[in-house]
């Protein structure tokens, strides 16, 4: 077994072998023949440059270890290279050489945005489908698009990114097909062309002349203050199949794609008391078949796509992270849906197309000819889900040739599939997402004990803590338990509407047998949401606090899918008078009860009618409310199950806090003394109220 060592005061024509004779630079590291027991050992407080690759494997009881010596700051293994030699040139522009492809800008450690139009914010989309958009408005310009790149708001909960390959007045047209659409009214933006750089504190870098330009802050000269161009991708590649590595309190930063990125069929790595910050899509990026990863400890913060990301990975913990300000940057980080998350557990996400091959199946079939040239205008087209397709379908079509064509459509689709099992999320603190905090896709996993804040802070209709399935072996037997999640906000820029669909827990169409239980949810659009075609979920125990709408089901697009659910123990409160306890919507029938409901208290101390029921008949939507007793003998439900409702909406309510606790011990609160409290039974408190870990504690003012 050797050690290596690597400081700044080293030299790569050394051996490595001592502090006194340490390499010096990343580049000697790789090419070093690691042994199971190795280690590999950089200097606390120094800096160095690069991308660190291990290609050789340790083993259970001999791993091969990578981490700090020494005294003092956490080393950094740093994708940015210094820009230097700065030349003035006309206009207020500086430019200096940067050989290397420049992929981020960093001027006095901060991130800074490439030449764009416009400069701020969004423009909007005129007209378009996937693959053109027209916007007489803003891109009928004298000079050429040609090259740019588009970064658009696709729908509520994704963006894209593609490039202009052609540009004609007002219209541009895409490289590739989106997988959704440019839609109406929704917003997109232009960057990486040279003639954008028109705003103070932008930048380009030109591929042809290898010239970075920089527009400067008002008051800043670039040769006075620290700037730097990101060059390279990964910070830390474990490379195919290797495994038993331990990678122990480094720091990285500044990388375009992952600072630890783990590629296919890696195992039994651990990665603990990292610091990870300013990388463009990943924090951490698990490929797939890797497994048995432990992610623990780590602090991960301002990365533009994920945090944490496996894609048909499993068996991995990932605990005790602090993980902050993922996906604030609209249109960069990951391309495409699960952009901007904490922490993604996630299954590859099969491509719905009628491929040329399904066409010609169906050019043996019944359909007359008329029909298939309207489906061969289809063909390659992406979708996300077969319910897209369906719907394309049935308006250039007429649906009685669905039934022909979509099981064509779905075992293609199928056939991609992979798995994602016995994962564990806990412990984990994710504060500051664009989307969601966690998603939790796959099988017979946990996530449990998380404290998840100021989600969905950039795209819409969604959830903090959130599942997702394409088909019935996808998303299924997961536990989701003892979280605490505070403002799911959701946020409506760059699109045609106005209304948040922001949920604390959210598991969508087809996810099944999942158990929510023992979570805190405060401050949301909605508290707990069960979508259409997820069916038998069990959620128990659950306290939804101050949420616009508490537990919601809702139905809109496969009748007498969602099914087989449960209800009990628990506490729906509604903190103003506005807001409902339960809701229950069917936007395509007039009978809808997805689940079996009872020992639950439904609560809005300011108004008779917790309960809201939305059904649909003859085109005529009908909302309803009840109070519990009405709700009682209309649906033969909840009859263990209680209420706190004023009898007189206009007689004034009571109001109510709520302690939460987001530690991993008890805690006690101690109840003001200006008033009376109570608890829900009535119980005046006094003195101090013990509140479990990672649950909460509501208490009425009398």
């Amino acid at each position: 077994m050797s050690n290596y060592y690597i400081s700044n005061q080293g030299n790569d024509s050394q051996d490595g072998l001592r502090m006194s004779s340490a390499w010096k630079t990343i580049d000697r590291v790789n090419e070093a023949i690691l042994k199971p027991g190795d280690g590999i050992f950089f200097r606390c407080g120094d800096f160095f440059n690069g991308e660190l690759v291990i290609q050789q494997s340790g083993t259970i009881k001999e791993p091969i270890v990578i981490r700090s010596y020494g005294e003092g700051e956490k080393p950094i293994l740093s994708g940015a290279i210094p820009a230097t030699d700065w030349k003035a040139e006309p206009n207020n522009f500086y430019s200096t050489k940067i050989a290397k492809p420049v992929y981020q800008f960093f001027f006095n450690n901060k991130r800074l945005d490439l030449a764009r139009i416009p400069s701020r914010g969004f423009f909007s989309v005129e007209t378009g489908d996937k693959n053109s958009l027209t916007d007489h408005q803003h891109l009928n310009l004298p000079y050429d698009l040609t090259g740019a790149v588009l970064r658009i708001r696709a729908v509520n909960w994704q963006y894209e990114t593609n490039q202009v390959a052609a540009h004609k007045g007002g219209t541009i047209t895409f490289a590739e097909s989106m997988m959704y659409q440019a839609t109406p009214r929704y917003g997109y933006f232009l960057d990486n062309k040279r003639a954008f750089l028109t705003q103070a504190g932008q930048w380009f870098w030109d591929k042809e002349s290898r010239n970075l330009l920089f527009l400067p802050p008002l008051l800043s000269n670039p040769t006075d203050e620290k700037a730097e161009a990101v060059v390279c991708k990964n910070g830390l590649t474990i490379a195919q199949h290797v495994s038993h590595l331990s990678i122990f309190g480094l720091q990285f930063e500044k990388y375009e794609n992952a600072a630890i990125l783990g590629q296919a069929g890696s195992s039994n790595i651990s990665i603990c008391d990292c610091h990870i910050n300013d990388v463009n899509v990943y924090g951490v990026c698990l490929e797939i078949n890797s497994s048995k990863y432990t992610i623990q400890n780590n602090t991960i913060t301002n990365i533009s796509g994920r945090g944490i990301s496996t894609l048909e990975s499993s068996h991995n913990q990932m605990v005790g992270n602090r993980i902050s300000r993922i996906g604030l940057h609209p249109g960069y980080g990951f391309d495409g849906v699960n952009n901007g998350i904490g922490i993604a557990v996630l299954k590859t996400e099969a491509v719905y197309k009628i491929t040329d091959g399904i066409f010609q199946n169906l050019k043996n079939s019944d359909i007359p000819t008329a029909v298939l040239e309207k489906v061969r205008e289809l063909v390659d087209l992406p979708y996300p889900d077969e319910k897209f397709v369906i719907e394309v379908l049935e308006q250039a079509i007429a649906a009685h040739y669905l039934p022909i064509i979509m099981p064509l459509v779905n075992a293609e689709a199928k056939a991609q599939r992979l798995e994602s099992t016995h994962n564990r999320v806990a412990y984990n603190v994710v504060d500051q997402s664009g989307y969601a905090g966690i998603r939790l896709d796959g099988c017979n996993s946990i996530a449990e004990c998380n404290v998840i804040k100021n989600s969905l802070l950039h795209m819409n209709d969604g959830g903090a803590l959130y599942c997702w399935a394409q088909n019935q072996d996808y998303t299924h037997h997961n536990v989701i338990r003892n979280n605490i999640i505070i403002n799911a906000i959701g946020s409506c820029e760059a699109t045609s509407n106005d209304l948040a669909y922001a949920y604390g827990i959210y598991t969508d169409n087809k996810c099944h047998h999942i158990t929510i239980e023992n979570n805190t949810v405060v401050g949301t659009v909605g508290g707990i949401l069960i979508n259409d075609e997820a069916h038998h979920q069990k959620i128990i125990g659950n306290t939804l606090y101050d949420n616009q709408m508490g537990l919601v089901f809702s139905e809109y697009f496969m009748p007498d899918t969602l099914v087989g659910c449960e209800a009990y123990d628990n506490i729906l409160f509604a903190k103003k008078r506005d807001q409902r306890a339960l809701f229950v919507e069917s936007r395509i029938r007039e009978n809808f009860l997805p689940a079996l409901l009872d020992k639950n208290l439904y609560a809005n101390p300011y108004y008779p009618f917790p309960i809201l029921a939305l059904t649909y008949k003859d085109h005529v939507r009908s909302f309803k409310e009840y109070t519990l007793k009405s709700w009682q003998k209309h649906y033969g439900q909840d009859s263990a199950s209680t209420t706190i409702a004023t009898d007189n909406h206009d007689a004034g309510g009571q109001k109510s806090h709520i302690l939460i606790n987001e530690t991993n011990t008890f805690k006690s609160f101690e109840i003001p003394t200006d008033l009376v409290y109570t608890d829900l039974g009535g119980k005046v408190l006094k003195g101090t109220v013990d509140v479990n870990a990672f649950s909460s504690f509501i208490i009425l003012q009398k």
